[in-house]
């Protein structure tokens, strides 16, 4: 069997039509979608670690660093075993969240840093039935522990506390990289273009300014506020003009 390393790698999940109607962005992570997050001053990717699949996984990896973290309850990493790495007490977190060790399934996995073993290790982490005697450590998927308390505006812990409430259990999630500058995170600006080139919803969330104002109105993908603050979208599903589409294609023809 032949692989094409260079061939285009697309987000799994439903892409369902949006309008100033739509479901908030849980919603949208619950069905499966990947979504681009806004979260204070970094770009990411993130999506559901219960239905975690090998496409959305190859997807991550490939247009971020490719290091992919799993956002969990710090009472269920404690249960799961899962230790905080060191870190030191002048710099607390901020973030809402401590990052952990490594972890891989002991069990359908193999090298542990493929898309399918990552995607398969999140399912694990994300299953209650799960036991600590069902992990590995270290490993390739990295756990960060989210203050169950936590109440601030960023985006990352807040879904995950909202998925694991509901069963999903946490948010995976990676920083999406330049690109216009390969060895630089990529903007607000190029979350926003991002989202639209590959039809994901973008969530902007409490800390963000919201979509940049220099960016065509044509532009704009689906926004999405969090139902913590409110439940509907901050905007909505605009038809592309035949300029947007050239666009568009322009875009996607690079990715």
């Amino acid at each position: 069997m032949t692989i094409n390393i260079d061939a285009p790698i697309h987000a799994a999940g439903p892409r369902v039509h949006r309008t100033a109607a739509s479901t908030p962005v849980e919603q949208a992570l619950a069905l499966g979608e990947t979504v681009v997050l806004w979260d204070g001053d970094r770009a990411r990717l993130g999506y559901a670690a219960q239905s975690a699949s090998t496409a959305q996984t190859a997807f991550a990896i490939r247009y971020s660093s490719g290091f992919l973290q799993l956002a969990l309850p710090s009472p269920v990493c404690d249960r799961l075993l899962i230790p905080v790495t060191p870190s030191l007490p002048s710099r607390p977190s901020i973030e809402g969240y401590r990052q952990c060790i490594g972890i891989d399934a002991a069990q359908g996995v193999t090298t542990g840093i493929s898309a399918a073993d990552r995607a398969r290790t999140a399912r694990v982490l994300a299953d209650a039935r799960t036991v600590s005697e069902d992990l590995v450590r270290p490993g390739h998927l990295v756990v960060t522990a989210v203050d169950p308390g936590y109440s601030g505006e960023r985006a990352v812990p807040r879904l995950a506390l909202q998925l694991a409430a509901t069963g999903q259990g946490g948010l995976v999630f990676a920083d999406l990289v330049s690109e216009q500058h390969p060895a630089a995170m990529a903007d607000e600006q190029e979350a926003t273009s991002f989202a639209l080139a590959q039809r994901l919803p973008l969530y902007a969330g409490a800390t963000s300014t919201g979509v940049p104002s220099d960016v065509p109105r044509w532009t704009r993908p689906t926004v999405f506020a969090s139902t913590a603050g409110s439940t509907r979208p901050n905007g909505g599903h605009r038809t592309l003009t035949p300029s947007s589409r050239s666009l568009q294609k322009g875009r996607n023809s690079h990715v």
